[in-house]
């Protein structure tokens, strides 16, 4: 996604936070850290958004 598109509705939210926390409990780490690299450290939001 870019930076001026925005989650289309709150099960598209709630699915991108459900997978985020379950990546994090499966590696025993938080949230944050899941998100930062799957954000920072790849394109994997991106790339599916064009």
């Amino acid at each position: 996604m870019s930076s001026n598109e925005n989650i289309k509705n709150s099960n598209e939210l709630k699915s991108v936070i459900f997978c985020i926390e379950n990546i994090a409990h499966e590696l025993g780490v938080n949230g944050e850290q899941v998100y930062l690299a799957l954000t920072e450290k790849s394109d994997i939001f991106h790339e599916n958004a064009r």
